[in-house]
């Protein structure tokens, strides 16, 4: 065909230039679809592969498609910050930090009329992330099985639960009478019975806190009743993976009356046993039991009724007269076999004793002008050592081996008849919490914590006791009743 014109000469170019450019063009739409697809494609694979730590899907990150500058050791899920220990090179640690307890701190959230402290031993909770394994199903060929060959059966051992040796104090509501206990370790105050007896006046823990003692006056106010009862624990619940019951239960109490009118009561010092006074028509009588009152044995009569009793060792019983700062008193050591009296001190106004458990040293307090002084009685060498510190033994405490006590002592005490005007919350102390120490002739002083500067509150110790470790003092603070203790480590 001629093309002779120049529009027909420009339509032919025109037409040839199409017929070039066309095929191109879809060649360039082609790979774009391509391009696109395979992206796709990839972003399935890398959102169905990537999780966090915890497992959830994680999200896809521009970086997942372009992951120049990575490096090898670069976390591709949720990152958790290490826990610190807080040292001065910035190192860090995997295990997390616990916050420090106060070595002086309140342990009950309500008044308390009486306690006992005791170690335990308890499993350690091991927390586990078990992740899930995915393996390949077995192959389906079938095999001719081999012989049946008889084989020994072989125990399988199972490993030893870590245990942990922990501190409780146990004590009793002074409203309600119910149990509650506080693992020192934890902090967590937790409750133990729920046997409601209302008023308690004194409370006494036997069997390692398993039974206990309650005192209080009936509805007359004049009549002292004395129950002793064991805890019975509740029946056993589900309990979540780490130990907390699912429903919460409460033990009870159960148990029978002792005499009425118990003037006086003390426990042994491995609290299975108890020695008791009880008035009589000519006088009184020392009578012993079992801590819930069986098995019981007269150990003295005395036509003198105002006995305060002690058994601070497994051979040493002490009776010591009602003290009165207007009366001088006696202390005399009790013979289990046949109730023979044997004096300790005498003639000391205000007279009040607290017997270490070897027997051979007293701790007492004797009634001064407006005032009261503690001293210590070696009975073995029949020698007294004033100490220096104004407080009443009722205030102290001795350690398991007799080697130290530990006291609540004023600086300056209000002025007053003692004991009588602390007896009856005449007066109160403002008290600073010391350790004597016992030596060979001689004795040493410290304090080891002032109230009102750590703590912030004046406490008057009352009724201390410390547990079977010597790690933890415990005290009634007498101006409310409240539970204490001091980390003596």
């Amino acid at each position: 065909m001629q093309y002779g014109t120049r529009r027909e000469w420009v339509l032919l170019q025109n037409s040839v230039r199409l017929e070039i450019i066309m095929p191109r063009k879809y060649l360039i739409i082609g790979i774009v679809v391509l391009v696109l697809m395979a992206l796709v494609t990839w972003y399935g694979i890398v959102s169905s592969g990537k999780k966090n730590a915890d497992g959830t899907k994680a999200p896809v990150t521009l970086s997942d498609f372009f992951p120049f500058g990575k490096g090898s050791g670069q976390n591709t899920g949720t990152t958790t910050p290490a826990t610190t220990t807080g040292d001065a090179t910035g190192t860090s640690s995997s295990t997390p930090t616990t916050t420090s307890l106060p070595k002086l701190r309140q342990i009950s959230s309500s008044p308390v009329a009486g306690g006992i402290a005791f170690s335990r031993v308890r499993p350690i909770l091991v927390k586990t992330d078990t992740v899930p394994v995915e393996t390949a199903p077995a192959p389906t060929a079938t095999t001719t099985p081999a012989p049946k060959t008889p084989t020994k059966k072989t125990a399988v051992k199972t490993p030893p639960v870590p245990t942990e040796t922990v501190t409780a104090v146990r004590y009793v509501e002074r409203a309600t009478a119910h149990v509650y206990e506080t693992v020192m370790e934890d902090n967590k105050e937790t409750r133990v019975s729920n046997t409601t007896i209302p008023r308690i006046a004194e409370a006494f823990f036997g069997n390692n806190g398993d039974s206990l003692i309650l005192r209080y006056l009936k509805d007359d106010n004049q009549t002292i009743e004395t129950f002793t009862g064991a805890i019975i624990p509740p029946p056993p619940v589900a309990t979540t993976q780490d130990g907390t019951p699912v429903v919460e239960t409460f033990g009870m109490l159960k148990g029978t009356f002792l005499p009425e009118n118990i003037r006086s009561l003390a426990v042994s010092p491995d609290t299975t046993k108890i020695v008791y006074v009880s008035d009589t028509p000519d006088g009184s009588v020392i009578t012993s039991a079992l801590f819930d009152g069986t098995k019981r044995a007269q150990i003295l009569r005395s036509p003198f009724s105002e006995w305060t009793l002690s058994w601070p060792g497994t051979l040493l019983m002490t009776a010591t007269t009602k003290p009165s700062g207007s009366a001088n008193g006696y202390a005399y050591s009790i013979s289990q076999k046949n109730g023979i009296l044997q004096k300790l001190l005498g003639n000391i106004a205000g007279l009040t004793t607290l017997a270490s458990p070897n027997g051979k040293l007293i701790l007492y307090g004797a009634s001064r002008a407006n005032g009261t002084t503690l001293s210590l009685y070696d009975s073995v060498a029949g020698k007294s050592y004033a100490l220096g510190l104004n407080t009443l033994p009722e205030k102290c405490v001795w350690s398991k081996d007799s080697t130290a006590a530990y006291c609540g002592s004023s600086d300056q005490v209000p002025a007053g008849l003692y004991p009588d005007a602390w007896y009856q919350g005449l007066v109160s102390f403002n008290d600073n919490l010391w350790k004597i120490s016992i030596g060979k002739n001689s004795t040493a002083t410290q304090m080891l914590a002032e109230p009102v500067t750590v703590a912030g509150k004046s406490l008057d110790v009352s009724t201390p006791f410390i547990d079977d470790l010597g790690h933890y003092l415990f005290f009634i603070n007498k101006n409310d009743s409240m539970l204490w203790s001091l980390d003596l480590r």
